[in-house]
């Protein structure tokens, strides 16, 4: 019996193949901002396409980054092995009339979730 090796890896063989550290799309992706409940952290990225993606730390995205960090003004990626830069950092961007979204943390405490007032900044208790 005769087999293809690339049905082996479980690639399409017909697919053209991706770019291995895809860099060209670094500038089209957006840090949105982070979601916190106790230990568990979401982050918030919008892709190329404009949608958004809530993803948990170590997740491996489409373009083969790692998310490896998160805070509320940004978020650090792991770039594939061998490419360069290793590491991507993405902050937070603020704009007005409709270009930019800012963004924000939200975290829980307890029994009541909180929004902060401005982007990074925790609303005081009260």
């Amino acid at each position: 019996m005769l087999t293809s090796l690339p049905a082996l890896a479980g690639r399409d063989p017909f697919a053209p193949p991706q770019a291995r550290c895809q860099l060209h799309q670094v500038s089209l992706w957006r840090y949105g901002g982070m979601v916190q409940k106790g230990a568990s952290v979401r982050v918030l990225l919008q892709t190329p396409a404009k949608t958004w993606l809530r993803v948990s730390l170590g997740a491996l995205l489409p373009t083969g980054w790692q998310v490896t960090g998160a805070d509320a003004g940004k978020v650090t990626l792991k770039n594939g092995e061998g490419c360069r830069p290793s590491f991507l950092v993405w902050t937070l961007k603020e704009a007005q009339h409709d270009k930019e979204i800012p963004s924000f943390i939200i975290t829980c405490s307890e029994h009541h979730l909180r929004r902060a007032r401005e982007p990074g900044r925790i609303p005081d208790r009260g």
